[in-house]
């Protein structure tokens, strides 16, 4: 939600709202941008779910290319997002489901139960906390956001981090230190801790 002063009065308007007006009148761009917002969280839950990075990432465009096809009838952003988490998950489930009867549980372990509900949608709320991290993580200068990326994304340590740069370690430590005091401040705690997470 954005506030905009024209002089005697307050304009209030939702760019989201905008977005999904536009979308739901077939606008490409629209569509795109919906994309761009809601397709890394999506495609991380269908990761979290198949432990298969192709398969989430092929589930979760899929689930836009539904959704396309049913646009008229999402009024309201939230009811959109929910759409595509439920059609994500049960996609997810389905291609679980194939997998289990294709492979002996010898050959496929522990994926060869279908993910339980109550599992599903604790990786759901994961993939979202991971989405608000990624888009603050995003906010940061250009070499303060890779210097993080590699630190806790790829898992690599400060010394590695600084031959491949080819900066000093100090650099490296004033640039993390930066990042994770930005990051503490814009971020809600639990999703902080995200990032603490990525590096175990």
């Amino acid at each position: 939600m954005k506030t905009v002063s024209t002089g005697q009065s307050t304009q209030t308007y939702d760019l989201k709202f905008d977005m999904l007006q536009a979308f739901r009148e077939g606008n490409q761009q629209a569509f795109d941008a919906l994309f761009r917002l809601l397709y890394p969280a999506l495609s991380y839950f269908g990761y979290q779910v198949t432990q298969q990075l192709a398969v989430g990432e092929e589930i979760a465009a899929e689930a836009f290319i539904k959704v396309w096809k049913r646009r008229a009838m999402f009024t309201q952003f939230n009811v959109l997002k929910s759409y595509l988490y439920t059609i994500v998950k049960n996609d997810c489930l389905d291609w679980l489901k194939q997998e289990a009867r294709r492979k002996n549980a010898e050959q496929y372990g522990m994926h060869a139960v279908p993910a339980t509900e109550p599992l599903v949608w604790e990786n759901m709320v994961k993939a979202e906390l991971m989405r608000e991290l990624m888009d603050a993580i995003h906010q940061l200068p250009p070499q303060r956001q890779r210097v993080i990326k590699m630190l806790y994304e790829e898992g690599k340590s400060v010394k590695e981090v600084a031959e491949e740069l080819q900066v000093s370690l100090t650099a490296i430590k004033l640039h993390k230190k930066a990042g994770l005091v930005f990051l503490r401040k814009v971020l809600p705690l639990r999703v902080f801790v995200i990032l603490f997470m990525l590096a175990t």
